[in-house]
C-alpha cells in the first residue's frame, strides 16, 4: 500500500524516514522516537543564538535597549532558521510578551514542523490521495506524542536536549 511513498517527498531526509516508520504496520512504537530526533535537530541550531539572546537580555546595562540586543543577534545569524528566531523574538519583544526567548522558540519551531507536515500533505494529495488521511494522522500522532515545550524550556534554561527514553519491546512486540 505505501511501497516507496517517502522516496520522492519534498522534505529533508529525517522526514522520509518517519514517512517511511509510518508506512509500517509498528509505527507506533517507533515514530514518536523518529519524531524526536527531528525535532531536536533544530534545537542544536539554535542553541547559540539562544544562549547569546539569553546573555543579551539579562545584561543588566542600561545604556542597551531589546532593539539594539536584536541587531546584534541578527548579525550573529548564520542560518535561515536563526534569522527567523531572531524575527520572532523582535515580534515578541514588541508585544511585551512573557518569555520572549521562549515564546520566539516555540513559533518558529512550530512553524518549522508546520510547513514541513504541509510540504507532505501536498505530496500526498498529488501522489497518493488515497492513504492522505490516514497518513496524515500518522504524522500528527507522531508530532503530538512530543512535549515540546518541555525541549523548549530546557533550550533556554540551557539543558543540552535528549531523547526520551522508551521502555524496551517486549518479544511479542518485536514479533508482530
Amino acid at each position: 500500500m505505501y511501497d516507496g511513498i517517502h522516496k520522492n517527498a519534498p522534505v529533508s531526509n529525517d522526514w522520509k524516514s518517519l514517512i517511511k516508520i509510518c508506512t509500517q504496520e509498528v509505527w507506533k512504537d517507533r515514530a514518536p522516537r523518529q519524531a524526536e530526533k527531528i525535532i531536536l535537530k533544530p534545537f542544536n541550531e539554535l542553541k547559540p543564538l539562544v544562549k547569546q539572546a539569553e546573555a543579551l537580555f539579562s545584561n543588566p546595562q542600561p545604556c542597551l535597549n531589546s532593539s539594539m540586543d536584536v541587531e546584534l543577534l541578527r548579525c550573529s545569524c548564520t542560518t535561515k532558521l536563526q534569522e527567523q528566531l531572531v524575527d520572532s523574538l523582535e515580534r515578541h519583544l514588541a508585544r511585551h510578551t512573557q518569555q520572549p526567548i521562549n515564546q520566539a522558540c516555540t513559533s518558529v519551531l512550530q512553524a518549522t514542523l508546520d510547513a514541513n507536515l504541509r510540504n507532505i500533505d501536498g505530496y500526498l494529495a498529488l501522489k497518493r490521495p488515497q492513504d492522505r488521511a490516514e497518513m496524515n494522522d500518522r504524522l500528527r500522532q507522531s508530532m503530538n506524542s512530543i512535549d515540546i515545550e518541555r525541549h523548549i524550556t530546557d533550550l533556554v534554561a540551557g539543558v543540552k536536549p535528549q531523547l526520551t527514553s522508551l521502555p524496551p519491546l517486549t518479544l511479542d512486540e518485536v514479533i508482530a
